[in-house]
């Protein structure tokens, strides 16, 4: 489960500029205990995410390379999310 946040656009915002996740870590826990979720996996699992919609500003795909990592670090231990955008702006841009 995961919850897409901006500054000044959600009651928990994120972003550039937020120093206070108070307000993050009470929104995150109201969604934990939000009565009749306790069967959804994410709630069970202890896996909610909240991610700033800023961070898909830099490059949407290094974005998604972020989640990935994020979701999977077992997985992607290799993977360098900004190293593969550099790589593809060189490639790109050359």
């Amino acid at each position: 489960m995961i919850e897409t946040t901006h500054a000044g656009a959600s009651r928990a915002p994120l972003g550039y500029g937020i120093i206070d996740i108070a307000p993050v870590e009470e929104f995150r826990e109201e969604i934990m205990s939000t009565p009749g979720w306790e069967n959804v996996n994410a709630i069970k699992n202890n896996r909610v995410y909240f991610i700033s919609t800023a961070a898909s500003s830099v490059h949407h795909c290094c974005f998604l390379l972020y989640m990935a990592k994020c979701f999977y670090p077992n997985y992607l231990k290799m993977l360098i999310p900004m190293k593969f955008l550099m790589n593809g702006l060189r490639d790109f841009l050359a």
